[in-house]
């Protein structure tokens, strides 16, 4: 059983207390203690069976409320620890720290404002300056496109000449070489 079906076994809604949960309890044991029903073994069976899940609910919940009331107190004793001076907090910091920590502030200070953006604040920006761009681009594209159609010729003429740029290329490569 986990802690929402001990809870509902219980008729609690979390978050809930350590003294909530007794008190529901101690209720619903009153309620359905198997000794109000020897009138009807049919009912009776069935306070049986209702106070079974009870001290199950109630005997798995209690050691969860005890260990986070356990964690609470450790966490309250840290806090009133770290706000009570002591021979420690005193003096002065360390100064390895604190160069540490300037360092720290320096670096976050010189930072552009875009370096300081979120993942997804950056990504949201390319998008709006790249999304005209792959427009244009594909704008420009299917022009080139109709314009290959039309006079098919200027196709040949660019094939021919980046053929000869590097045929010629490849010819300075050899006589360079020899």
């Amino acid at each position: 059983m986990d802690y929402h079906q001990c809870c509902n076994v219980l008729d609690l809604v979390p978050p809930v207390g350590l003294e909530d949960a007794k008190q529901a309890y101690k209720d619903l044991v009153q309620v359905w203690h198997p000794d109000r029903f020897t009138h009807s073994p049919r009912l009776q069976e069935r306070a049986e069976a209702k106070l079974k899940q009870l001290n199950l609910a109630y005997e798995t919940l209690v050691p969860l409320l005890q260990a986070q009331q356990k964690l609470r107190q450790k966490r309250a004793d840290r806090r009133t620890e770290a706000r009570t001076p002591d021979s420690k907090s005193e003096r002065s910091p360390d100064p390895q720290v604190w160069n540490v920590a300037s360092s720290f502030h320096d670096a976050m200070r010189s930072k552009t404002w875009f370096d300081r953006l979120s993942l997804a604040t950056k990504a949201r920006i390319y998008g709006l300056v790249l999304m005209p761009g792959v427009v244009v681009l594909v704008f420009l594209m299917l022009q080139l496109a109709m314009v290959f159609a039309a006079y098919p010729q200027i196709l040949v003429i660019l094939v021919s000449v980046v053929s000869f740029y590097y045929a010629l290329r490849k010819l300075s490569d050899y006589s360079s070489r020899s």
